[in-house]
């Protein structure tokens, strides 16, 4: 391992041991060739020679490094160019047959390529808040100054993509070593108050990889809490790392980690995580985990959203709702849970011997989010049974039969028409018919009544 001073100023106030003045470099060639997949492996290379020709410095940046690093894969290609960004982009954008979207006022842009993947690509840059909490004013800089501007030490490795430094990984921070500590480490004392978006990205990163935010960080965030830093924060901002926090693989773990920390105040007041909201969160995690294989696919976080929120009155939920300017699926989910979801559960719980069609035709107006978190909060094994199977077997249940059988059969089109469809997608759920035969049957029967 080749140690070198770094070159450039330093700016601010480091908290790590010995200062940030030197810089660690380490071959990973073998690491990168053998742990990514080779389409990858051959789109560096490629981006890597369009930056020797024009003679551009280069780096890979972010999560792809620290998850290599830590032997996960990590399809999120950050680059950092020492130089303008969006010149490099337009450059790559015809060698690569992309799509491409500019963002000049973070001197960043955004490559989508045929294959799905996305490259994102950023100018070297320094970072200065005007203001606590408000968005940076960007300006040019170096490789070192742009990894000092990230949230977590783990988070400002590079790894060189010219020629004379392929797969170097560079660490100004001793970052590798607070990776193998399972260590979250900010990299100055205002990070929290520059940015309180990374207290909740702070408890993400610890709880999804099993690591530990050290003491001083942790004091760093009670500080920046104790200041109201998150209330600080523009809604929509706020609303999306929630989204993201709620989206993580263990979403009780975080949650309950950040009401160790800041008691979910920044959601809202009255919400409180105690042994029941965690026992609703797993319920609702497995049966998400069942959902995998359905057509349709719940949001996983509003699910536990809903969860999070049930004790509080709708139009707490409708302020809160205007405070966050979540998307408008997220805000019907919310409505339905706090005006529909209640009499729907007593209606399930109170008929005795229901049917699946029954219930079916009680579930069906319902988001499925909604029915996944009446399922988390049912305590009676009979209705969880009813909203499981309706969400497993019945919701997308189709008859064979079609319209044009009904038309054959000279069923006028109307009301009796779809009246008729329905009554066989009953008798189907309930089990009474399975074949298309006997859905035909079953539909002169009815014709005959």
């Amino acid at each position: 391992m080749d140690k070198a001073q770094a070159s450039g100023a330093w700016d601010g106030s480091s908290i790590l041991p010995g200062g940030a003045n030197i810089i660690i470099m380490k071959d990973t060639s073998k690491r990168l060739k053998i742990q990514i997949p080779k389409d990858i492996y051959r789109l560096l290379r490629e981006i890597a020679q369009a930056a020797e020709r024009n003679h551009m410095r280069i780096y890979l940046v972010g999560g792809f490094v620290r998850d290599l690093i830590l032997g996960k894969l990590n399809f999120d290609i950050d680059i950092v160019t020492e130089g303008e960004a969006i010149k490099f982009a337009r450059i790559l954008t015809k060698q690569l047959k992309a799509t491409l979207k500019l963002y000049p006022r973070f001197k960043t842009a955004r490559l989508n390529l045929k294959d799905g993947l996305k490259l994102d690509l950023a100018s070297a840059r320094t970072e200065v808040y005007t203001q606590p909490a408000a968005l940076p004013v960007v300006k040019l800089s170096s490789l070192q100054d742009d990894l000092y501007r990230r949230d977590f030490t783990i988070n400002a490795l590079a790894l060189g993509l010219n020629q004379n430094n392929f797969a170097q990984l560079i660490d100004f921070f001793n970052a590798e070593q607070d990776l193998k500590q399972k260590k979250i480490k900010v990299l100055h004392d205002l990070s929290f108050m520059d940015d309180p978006t990374r207290i909740l990205r702070a408890v993400r990163f610890e709880q999804r990889f099993d690591f530990k935010i050290d003491k001083y960080t942790e004091r760093l965030i009670h500080a920046a809490v104790d200041l109201k830093m998150l209330e600080r924060l523009s809604k929509s901002r706020l609303a999306n790392e929630l989204v993201l926090l709620l989206s993580e693989p263990h979403p009780v773990k975080v949650i309950n980690r950040m009401n160790q920390l800041c008691k979910l105040k920044f959601i809202h007041p009255k919400i409180r995580f105690n042994q029941n909201t965690a026992k609703s969160f797993k319920a609702a995690q497995a049966m998400l985990h069942e959902c995998s294989r359905l057509t349709i696919k719940p949001e996983h976080w509003i699910v536990y959203f809903l969860i999070l929120i049930d004790g509080l009155k709708l139009e707490d939920c409708r302020v809160m709702l205007k405070h966050f300017s979540f998307k408008k699926k997220a805000a019907e989910c919310v409505v339905a849970s706090k005006v529909k979801a209640k009499g729907i559960a007593k209606k399930i719980s109170g008929v005795k011997n229901i049917q699946p069609s029954q219930a079916y035709r009680i579930l069906k107006p319902l988001p499925i989010e909604v029915i996944i978190f009446l399922l988390a909060k049912s305590k009676h094994r009979k209705t969880k049974e009813l909203y499981a199977q309706f969400l497993m077997k019945y919701d997308n249940i189709k008859l064979k039969i079609t319209g044009d059988d009904l038309k054959r059969l000279q069923l006028p089109a109307g009301p009796v028409f779809k009246k008729v469809l329905e009554n066989t997608l009953y008798a189907k759920i309930d089990g009474r018919i399975t074949s298309k035969q006997e859905e035909l049957d079953f539909v002169e029967r009815l014709l005959c009544v």
